[in-house]
C-alpha cells in the first residue's frame, strides 16, 4: 500500500467482543496469533527502512497478554520517529467505547469552560482530537472484506472518521484478499467520481 502512494493504511485487526466473548479455545488462538505477528512486524526491517510508524489503538491494554503488550510498546518506541507512513492497527476496538473515551479525555482535560465556543462543529472537532484516532485524517476508503452479502453493516468502524468515506466490499474473505485484489479495489476507487454529497 505504501509503495503505491497511500500514506495511512488502517487495519482493524479485532474488536472488543472478539477478545470478550468468543469461544475461550478461539480467544487462546488469537492470543497466540498475535503474539506471533507482533513479534514478526517488531522484527520486520522493511519497517524501518521504509520508515513506517505503527500506532495501535483500541483497549488491547485491557484484553492482550502482557508479553504481547510488552512487545507493541517496544514496537511505537521503536518506530516512534519514523515519518514516511502510518500504520494503524486497531486491537480490542469498538467505535462506542473510543467515543465514550473522547468524552472522557474532553472532560479530564476541562475544555468545557464557560468561555467555549458552543457550536456543534467545534465540539466534534474537540472530539474527534480526544480521541484514540484523532492523529488520522478523514478515511477516503474502506474495503471491507467477508461482507458482500451485508454491506450495511459498519460496526462503528471509526466513526469519527468515515463520514465522506467511499465503501467497496469485495466478493472474497480477507486471507485470500491478495495484491490483485488490492490493485482491482484501488482501481474501483480511483475510477469513481467523490463528490461528498454535493
Amino acid at each position: 500500500m505504501f509503495s503505491k502512494g497511500v500514506n495511512y493504511v488502517t487495519f482493524w485487526v479485532s474488536s472488543v467482543d472478539n477478545l470478550k466473548n468468543r469461544e475461550k479455545s478461539l480467544v487462546k488462538a488469537m492470543h497466540k496469533l498475535y503474539a506471533k505477528k507482533f513479534t514478526e512486524l517488531l522484527n520486520d526491517s522493511k519497517i524501518m527502512e521504509n520508515k513506517i510508524k505503527v500506532q495501535v489503538c483500541g483497549s488491547w491494554r485491557t484484553f492482550l497478554e502482557k508479553d504481547t503488550i510488552d512487545m507493541i510498546e517496544q514496537l511505537l518506541v521503536k518506530t516512534a520517529n519514523n515519518d514516511k507512513g502510518i500504520l494503524t492497527l486497531l486491537v480490542a476496538y469498538d467505535g462506542k467505547i473510543e467515543r465514550g473515551q473522547a468524552v472522557i479525555s474532553l472532560l479530564d482535560d476541562h475544555v468545557l469552560e464557560k468561555n467555549i465556543n458552543k457550536d456543534p462543529l467545534t465540539f466534534n472537532s474537540l472530539l474527534k482530537k480526544h480521541s484514540w484516532t484523532g492523529y488520522l485524517p478523514s478515511v477516503d476508503f474502506i474495503i471491507r472484506t467477508g461482507s458482500w452479502n451485508d454491506p450495511h453493516n459498519s460496526a462503528d468502524f471509526l466513526s469519527f472518521l468515515t463520514g465522506d468515506s467511499q465503501l467497496y466490499f469485495p466478493e472474497v474473505y480477507w486471507p485470500d484478499f491478495d495484491s490483485n485484489w488490492l490493485e482491482k479495489s484501488l482501481q474501483e476507487y480511483t475510477s469513481r467520481e467523490r463528490r461528498k454529497g454535493s
